[in-house]
């Protein structure tokens, strides 16, 4: 069951952000430990509670939580939905959460991915809907991807959504509405500008 899925992956990220915002490094110990503070606002926030063995896996520096993540493809489970994600405002929801996950952990900011909202809302207000220019979005991510190589993964996802939502003004509408969740979700978790 896809919910299933991606609610596990969903929590795991909340977990992952936690620990990123949380652990820190104390020089005189030369060990990573938890702020305590920073943990118990984090657990109200992501409104996830970490177990012991949670804090002990996840007690590491940024760039190897970030590695992990990496390592792990969330990205993935949302490429393979992605022309779900056009059908299914349960998958859209699910996938646009995972990706607003993904991209906090990654440190991108709500006005990079407003950008390319901005963008299609533009496409939106057009005065014919044509589907090139809902392609030509793909540049622009991928120029962003280029310049920041954590969007990759960003990249990876809409490009397959844009071409599904250049398709026709019904699919493209969808893609509107996934891109707004993902600036949403993104949000909600904190993503800062």
């Amino acid at each position: 069951m896809p919910d299933d899925i991606f609610t596990k992956a969903i929590e795991e990220l909340k977990k992952y952000n936690i620990a990123l915002t949380s652990v820190t490094y104390n020089r005189n110990q030369r060990v990573y430990l938890w702020d305590e503070a920073k943990l118990e606002k984090m657990e109200k926030e992501f409104n996830i509670k970490l177990t012991d063995e949670d804090k002990e896996r996840l007690k590491k520096d940024k760039k190897t939580l970030k590695n992990e993540i990496a390592e792990k493809s969330f990205h993935l489970m949302i490429i393979e939905k992605i022309q779900e994600i056009f059908k299914s405002a349960e998958i859209l929801n699910y996938s646009a959460e995972l990706l607003g996950l993904l991209l906090r952990a990654f440190d991108i900011t709500t006005s990079q991915i407003r950008r390319y909202l901005d963008s299609l809302r533009k496409i939106k207000y057009a005065n014919e809907f044509k589907s090139g220019d809902v392609l030509l979005q793909q540049v622009k991510i991928a120029y962003a991807a280029g310049r920041n190589r954590d969007l990759i993964f960003f990249y990876m996802i809409m490009k397959p959504a844009l071409i599904e939502g250049s398709k026709s003004e019904d699919s493209f509408k969808e893609l509107l509405k996934f891109v707004e969740g993902i600036v949403a979700y993104h949000r909600y978790y904190g993503g800062g500008d």
